[in-house]
């Protein structure tokens, strides 16, 4: 009585088959609108578009630039004639 497809009432084949219980079965679920199988147009399967997630490049840090500390890496700076030995 149930549509595999959507789940509601299919139509009754004969009048007889229109009984109570599926009236409140139709008023409870619905009545399938699905088309008979021989009646679909053939279904082709869906090929979606592969999409490679998208990669920020790294910057490069400027020539003369200080390094990046690193988390838990306490930073110093040194005077100007130290960092030159």
């Amino acid at each position: 009585m149930l549509c595999l497809t959507c789940g509601r009432v299919r139509p009754a084949a004969r009048l007889a088959e229109y009984t109570l219980r599926r009236a409140l079965l139709i008023e409870e679920r619905g009545l399938c609108v699905c088309m008979p199988a021989a009646d679909k147009p053939p279904v082709e399967p869906a090929v979606e578009p592969a999409v490679e997630p998208a990669v920020e490049p790294t910057p490069e840090p400027a020539a003369g630039a200080a390094a990046v500390a690193e988390p838990g890496v306490e930073q110093v700076d040194l005077p100007e004639a130290a960092a030159d030995r």
